[in-house]
């Protein structure tokens, strides 16, 4: 069963979607960077095949879908330490 973190970053006019997923993936997954699988949804764990990130554009947000509920904890951390990291507006989800 698939759950939402509930962390979120904010897409402004000037961040480049796919850059921001790229760094995400190599900094905290050692991957060589995010791959895009459907339209709006990137595999971000280096092939764990555990994290998506997955592009909510009506609703200007990169949201983050963990494969298993006892991932969700550490997977907020690096979500908001990474956007504190990088300047970007973390929207939190109802």
């Amino acid at each position: 069963m698939s759950v939402y973190c509930k962390f979120a970053w904010k897409i402004s006019d000037d961040l480049s979607v796919k850059d921001a997923l790229n760094q995400f993936a190599q900094r905290y997954f050692d991957a060589q960077a995010a791959v895009q699988l459907e339209e709006y949804q990137y595999a971000v764990d280096n092939g764990m095949n555990d994290l998506r990130a997955v592009i909510k554009p009506e609703h200007h947000l990169i949201t983050f879908c963990c494969r298993y509920k006892k991932d969700i904890q550490r997977t907020e951390n690096i979500v908001k330490k990474f956007a504190h990291e990088n300047g970007l507006q973390i929207v939190v989800l109802q």
